[in-house]
Parts: C-alpha cells; structure tokens; sequence
C-alpha cells in the first residue's frame, strides 16, 4: 500500500477512523495517531520530529546543481554575464532593542497622522513669517540708504525756494510770510522748439492725438512734452529732444492722402535712397485734423500743402520744389545740411511694384463718410 506525500494533502475532511496508518512506527517519544486520514496528516511545521518521516524523498534529497538539457553541469563563473550574486541587506525594525543611528531617526520621524495637518500649518506660517521679516529689514535697510541723497535733495530744494524768496522779497520785509513767489510757466522760445516738441508728439506713439485746443495759441508744453516743464532741467531736456528729432526725421513731409501734388512730390522721394528715410505725415488721416492742420500751418507760416520740411523750416511750395527738382539742385540741398545722405536706387526692389500696387488701392478707394 503506497501512501502520498504530506505536501499533496489538505485538512479540509475529517478524520476517519476506518483507515489507518500502518508504516508510521510507534514508539514512546513518537506515539502513534489515533486516528488516521485518508489524505495523511496535517501539515507539521518543519521543527516537528515527524516531519522528516512525513516529506516526500524529492523534498528531503538536497537541491541538483544547475545543468543543461543534455545533463552538463553549469558553473555560474563560466559566463562573463554571470555577476556575484547581492547580498539582501536585512530591514531594519525600528522597534527593536538594538537600535542603530538610521533607525532611532527613522522613529523620530514618524508623525502621527492626526498631527500632520497642525505641522503642516505651523510650517507654512513660520515660512510665511519669516519671508515677512526679510523683506521688512530689507526695505528698512534700503530706506536708510536711499534716505540721505533724498533729504539733500530736498535741502537744495529749500535753498532754492529761499533764494527766490529772497530775490523777490521787498527791502526791509524779508521775514514777513505774506508775501508769494511768482513763477513764470516754462514757454517755447521759437517756432523750432515747439515744432520739434510736436514731432517728438506724434511719434511717440500711434495713439497720441491732439486735444480740443485753440490752433492760434502756442502749445501747452505740458501736453506734448513727455516730461516735467516745471523741472529746473525742462529748458536742458528740450533741447535734447529737438536734437533728437531732427537727428531722426530731419526731413518731413506733410499732405493730404488724395491730393495729387502729394503723391508726385512722395514719388520723387522714392526714386532715391534717402537716410535717414523720411517721415510722411497724411494729415488728413489723423483722428485730430481739425486741431493738426491749423497747428501746422501756424508753425510752418503757410496752409499751402503738400509742404517738406529740412530740420523743422520749411523749403518751399509745391511749385518751388518741383522747379528745384527739375535743375537738379533738390536732393543737393537736403545733403547741404549734412543732416541726410541721399545715394540712387541701382533697380526696384522685387515687392516695390506689389507696395506701389497696394498704395494705389488704399488712394484711388473710396474715402470715409464723414460725420456731420
């Protein structure tokens, strides 16, 4: 009678007492079962002593050394792939007794979950704070910087208010307190000045239009002038800002976008090469014409257009510039200033045909109803 491993069995049935077990010897250490089932045994833990009665012969026999299919022995140093087996470094148990460095920091740094949000909050706060503290010490440090140059400034601002106290006070009242300083507002000294603070207007920006103002008067610098007229440096920064603009657009030309005279005049201007290139204003194009037009006309001396202008003065009517371009002498008198350099054009360009093409439509099309 042949009996299975204990390894195949499984406890799940009862026992039954019909069959026994008769290759199991008795002995007083190692009694006999009473009673004996027909799937053997239950499973013993391996420290039992009738475990090793119970194993099957291929669980007790020691584990083959590797071969191959046809029985030849495989050495694991024979392969070069073959690398030294890693030894498993062992868990650590941070609740043990012998305790090393990594585990007892380990335990230090398990937070209880019900304490991870408050943690998170106080660090959140502390962070918050102290980014708080920074940049308060570093405004404060930067005040008492930036403090001194600003009171000298104020101080020489004082002298000032008191010298001019001083040259307007009545002899003899210098300490009587009613009396008030006068201060002429900052005016243009010359057509030029206002003619470029206009320019230097107009360009700044596309959107920059001209308010409601009275043509005939003088401009108020205040509102074309991008910086303080009442500054003590304002007549200084004026005449930089002329210099810049007839450095930039030293040649100007103003007409209207229809006018026949207009458009000869812009074409003779493109059969060279002028630099620095010149600025075409169409006046009748801005949102501001009703101001625009009767400004320049004050400031240039006539209404006439199509009017070009050399470094803020006018050359000349259309007749007048036509006449100089018929002998020759007009682009001789735009290098007389030194200002731009004219050179000739050797041929076309490949899209000066498509631009003159795309020029002619946006002329020759119809023009906006205007609104009574």
């Amino acid at each position: 009678m042949s009996y299975l491993p204990a390894s195949c069995y499984s406890d799940s049935s009862p026992p039954s007492p019909s069959i026994l077990t008769p290759g199991l010897p008795s002995s007083p250490q190692f009694p006999a079962p009473k009673y004996a089932t027909t799937k053997g045994f239950p499973l013993l833990p391996p420290s039992h002593p009738l475990r090793t009665q119970l194993c099957s012969p291929h669980e007790q026999s020691p584990v083959s050394p590797l071969c191959t299919p046809k029985g030849h022995p495989i050495e694991p140093k024979s392969y070069p792939w073959s690398y030294p087996t890693k030894k498993p470094s062992p868990v650590l148990n941070p609740y043990t007794q012998d305790e090393t460095t990594a585990s007892r920091l380990v335990h230090l740094l398990r937070i209880p979950r019900r304490l991870r949000p408050f943690l998170l909050l106080a660090t959140c706060l502390a962070t918050f704070s102290f980014i708080l503290v920074s940049r308060t010490i570093s405004g404060s440090s930067r005040a008492s910087v930036f403090w001194p140059m600003q009171e000298g400034d104020f101080a020489k601002r004082d002298v000032y208010v008191q010298q001019a106290f001083n040259d307007h006070a009545v002899p003899g009242k210098v300490g009587s307190a009613s009396k008030e300083v006068k201060v002429e507002p900052f005016k243009f000294e010359n057509v030029e000045q206002e003619f470029a603070a206009l320019m230097s207007f107009v360009t700044a920006t596309t959107s920059n239009v001209m308010t409601h103002t009275d043509p005939a008067l003088p401009l108020d610098p205040s509102l074309v002038l991008d910086f303080d007229p009442a500054s003590p440096r304002a007549r200084a920064d004026l005449e930089l800002v002329q210099s810049e603009i007839n450095a930039l657009y030293p040649l100007v030309l103003f007409g209207k976008m229809r006018d026949p005279r207009y458009r000869e005049l812009k074409s003779l201007l493109s059969q060279v090469k002028i630099s620095p290139p010149p600025l075409v204003i169409e006046v009748d194009q801005r949102r501001d014409q009703t101001v625009f037009i009767p400004t320049i006309a004050r400031l240039l001396g006539t209404d006439d257009l199509p009017q070009i202008t050399l470094q803020g003065k006018p050359l000349g009517s259309y007749e007048e510039l036509v006449e100089m371009h018929t002998a020759g002498t007009l682009f001789s008198h735009f290098e007389a200033t030194g200002a731009v350099e004219v050179k000739e054009l050797k041929k076309k360009s490949r899209g000066e045909r498509e631009r003159e093409r795309l020029e002619n439509e946006r002329v020759l099309g119809p023009a906006p109803v205007a609104a009574f």
